[in-house]
């Protein structure tokens, strides 16, 4: 299980990322020291959270083709 209260005070919604425009920069990491460390946190804990939820979705995946033999049965 991940511990998500380290992402508290990340920047919500979606990350405009434009390498044209240089406020991509504020749009991900925000302006304060707070926002910039949750986000820096987020984004270096991505690979983990990406395989969190891969491996969530294949459990999901195991419960309903359980449930479905179970109805069919």
């Amino acid at each position: 299980m991940i511990d998500t209260d380290k992402y508290e005070g990340h920047t919500e919604g979606e990350w405009m990322l434009d390498s044209r425009d240089w406020n991509w920069a504020i749009n991900i990491f925000g302006n304060d020291g707070e926002t910039i460390e949750a986000n820096a946190i987020l984004i270096q804990d991505a690979p983990k959270l990406l395989a969190e939820v891969k491996r969530s979705h294949g459990r999901l995946e195991v419960i309903e083709d359980f449930i479905n033999d179970e109805l069919r049965a």
